[in-house]
């Protein structure tokens, strides 16, 4: 795996927010299957915070362990960093307004969130 690693990915900025938190607050109707009050974090949030990146690699789920530190980057424009000191120092870059994923609770992963990228 490359040293640094770049996905682009998009976040959706409906409904409203916890500005404190970084939580955004679901405003899907019950139709289409959600929880409507199912917390939704949107990557500035993941700053500082422990994050595991769930990837797919060769057919295989992968899960990656790091720290999340939101930046904005010359090139790319705001960003997540996730900076993976165990995994040989490696780090990816996650587009903020081009990425394709999911935020949840990284509580069963034994951090404060996980990212799933699609």
């Amino acid at each position: 795996m490359p040293a640094s690693t770049t996905m682009d990915a998009i976040i959706g900025e409906s409904g409203p927010s916890d500005a404190q938190s970084g939580v955004k607050l679901g405003t899907r109707t019950p139709n289409d299957g959600t929880d409507v009050n199912q917390p939704k974090y949107c990557l500035s949030s993941l700053h500082q915070r422990t994050v595991a990146l769930q990837l797919l690699v060769d057919g295989h789920d992968c899960l990656v362990l790091g720290r999340g530190v939101s930046e904005h980057d010359p090139e790319f424009g705001r960003v997540l960093r996730i900076e993976c000191p165990l995994d040989d120092y490696s780090e990816f870059l996650i587009r903020e307004e081009s990425w394709n994923g999911e935020i949840q609770t990284g509580e069963a992963q034994g951090c404060d969130f996980l990212i799933r990228l699609n």
